[in-house]
């Protein structure tokens, strides 16, 4: 989609290549410290899907507005806030994975920095995204054997084939 924006944008295509490339760059270098910029360059690199880039917006959103009302308005966020917090946002499992992550995170007396609190929910989010699409990742590179990240009818149906849909895969009219 970047390309596809660039290119309207500004048309010459060494114009495009040079701003992808300073784009991706630039998010990269950030990458490290703020996961909306890793989930940027994994989408610009094809390894999580665009969309979850929404989910994270969202989560962080949800975020703010479920401790609008208490200590976000200090930048602090006590321990009973962020484990009131994990229960709305996830199942018991998920939960339980992500307290033990802030607790190691919190200070002696539990307290999160708001933006840390985000950060680590935020990597949770992407990790766990990460795992839900590594299967598929995989069976996609296997079948882009040009690594240029498109796989022509044949091989999407050949791939598709291998993948256990719980249904018929021979009628590919629609594909």
């Amino acid at each position: 989609h970047l390309l596809v924006y660039l290119s309207q944008r500004y048309g010459l295509r060494s114009l495009v290549v040079d701003t992808a490339i300073s784009i991706k760059r630039a998010a990269a270098s950030q990458a490290s410290t703020n996961v909306e910029a890793c989930a940027f360059v994994k989408a610009l690199d094809n390894r999580i899907d665009d969309a979850f880039l929404n989910v994270l917006e969202v989560l962080s959103t949800s975020i703010d507005s479920l401790l609008r009302f208490s200590s976000a308005a200090r930048r602090i966020v006590t321990k009973a806030d962020w484990q009131r917090l994990i229960r709305e946002f996830y199942d018991q499992s998920d939960a339980k994975r992500v307290g033990t992550r802030l607790n190691r995170h919190a200070q002696k007396d539990g307290r999160l920095n708001l933006d840390q609190l985000r950060q680590l929910l935020l990597s949770f989010q992407l990790a766990k995204h990460e795992r839900f699409l590594a299967p598929l990742l995989q069976l996609f590179v296997d079948y882009d054997t040009d690594q240029d990240g498109i796989i022509d009818r044949e091989a999407f149906l050949s791939m598709l084939q291998n993948l256990t849909l719980g249904g018929d895969t021979t009628d590919h009219s629609l594909i």
